[in-house]
C-alpha cells in the first residue's frame, strides 16, 4: 500500500508535465474542441451520479448518506483513475463506515474495481462512438444505434481491466 500511495502521490508531477508537453504543441481550436469534450464528460459523470442516487433511493438508501460515506472512496478512484488502487479504500469504506463484513467488502470491491467500469468503459467509449459516428456516415440520433451502442457498452464495460495502464493512452 505505501507503494501504491507514493506513486499516486507523484502522479499528478507526471500528469502535469505530459499536459504541458500536449497543449504547448496544440493550437487554440484544439484546445477549444478538447474543453467541449471536457465539459460533456462532466456533464456525463454528473448524469451518472443522479442515476446512481436514484437506484439507491428506488432500494431504500437514502442516497447522501451513503454518497458522503463513501466520498472518500469516489475522489479517489476518481482522482487517481484508477479502480484497483481504490480497492483498499473501498474495503475499508465498507467496514468501517457502512458496516458490511470484510468477506463480503473484500469481494465485492475485488468485482466492483471489474465489472463496475461505468466511466471509463461506459461513458467515454459512448461519447467518441457519438463523435466519431457522423465521420463515417452514421446518424448519432438514429435511435437503433443507440440501442445497439447502449447494448455493446453495458456489455464491454464487465469486462474491463480496473487500472488505468489497461488503457491506451492518449497521444
Amino acid at each position: 500500500m505505501k507503494l501504491v500511495r507514493l506513486v499516486m502521490q507523484l502522479t499528478p508531477y507526471g500528469v502535469l508535465a505530459l499536459m504541458t508537453k500536449v497543449v504547448a504543441g496544440s493550437n487554440l481550436q484544439d484546445i477549444i474542441k478538447l474543453g467541449g469534450f471536457v465539459v460533456a464528460s462532466y456533464i456525463a459523470l454528473g448524469i451518472m451520479f443522479v442515476v446512481h442516487g436514484l437506484l439507491l433511493a428506488i432500494n431504500g438508501v437514502s442516497p447522501l448518506k451513503y454518497f458522503r460515506k463513501v466520498w472518500p472512496v469516489i475522489t479517489f478512484a476518481f482522482t487517481s483513475r484508477s479502480s484497483a488502487a481504490s480497492i483498499p479504500l473501498n474495503v475499508e469504506a465498507q467496514t468501517r463506515r457502512l458496516g458490511v463484513p470484510e468477506s463480503i467488502a473484500s469481494f465485492s470491491a475485488s468485482f466492483g474495481a471489474t465489472i463496475g467500469q461505468n466511466g471509463c468503459a461506459g461513458i467515454y467509449p459512448a461519447m467518441l462512438a457519438v463523435m466519431v459516428a457522423p465521420t463515417v456516415g452514421i446518424n448519432p440520433l438514429d435511435p437503433m444505434w443507440i440501442a445497439t451502442l447502449v447494448g455493446i457498452v453495458t456489455v464491454s464495460s464487465a469486462g474491463v481491466a480496473g487500472w488505468a495502464a489497461a488503457r491506451p493512452s492518449p497521444r
